[in-house]
């Protein structure tokens, strides 16, 4: 007795890394998952064949500026496929940063000082002064107050994307508070 069978199954493949969306500056990024099929299967990441151990795949593709989509296609013995993608974006353009205030070399009494200025880049961007976050609003602007000792003050104003590139401008303030 000959018994045949047909495979008409789809494969079980899965991206585990890079994370959907993910931002990145780096050159390169790691694709992992994993494939399950009852015959063996074939694993290609942009069309080169992935490693595998088991039932895990790993590769590395190199990015470009902008957007890069990964497409991950699995093929069993009987030639079914399945394919997903992902979408990263390399960015390594730092954002653009303009302090408005504090002026740089300012003298005062005050033991706070106020900082503001506007910020822009293509993604999510953060500021901080001295280590404290500022809020920005949806047009870049961002303010805020930092604590100011006696003397002479060095307050680093830092603009980080999403890609972790860094913009980063420095002032120094003096206080004197003596009459």
């Amino acid at each position: 007795v000959c018994v045949q069978a047909t495979d008409i199954g789809a494969l079980m493949l899965t991206i585990a890394a890079p994370a959907p969306g993910l931002i990145t500056n780096a050159t390169s990024v790691g694709v992992t998952g994993t494939v399950q099929d009852e015959t063996p299967t074939t694993v290609t990441v942009n069309q080169t064949v992935a490693e595998r151990t088991g039932d895990n795949y790993s590769a590395s593709i190199e990015l470009v500026e902008g957007s890069n989509t990964i497409t991950v296609s699995a093929v069993d013995a009987a030639g079914n496929r399945t394919d997903s993608t992902r979408a990263v974006i390399r960015d390594t353009h730092a954002p653009a940063l303009l302090v408005n205030a504090p002026a740089d070399g300012f003298a005062t009494r005050f033991d706070t000082v106020f900082v503001r200025g506007t910020v822009t880049d293509l993604h999510a961007v953060t500021v901080s002064a001295n280590g404290v976050p500022l809020p920005v609003d949806a047009n870049g602007v961002f303010n805020g107050s930092v604590t100011l000792s006696d003397g002479t003050n060095f307050i680093a104003i830092v603009a980080t994307d999403a890609a972790a590139n860094m913009t980063t401008i420095m002032r120094t303030r003096v206080r004197d508070a003596v009459a």
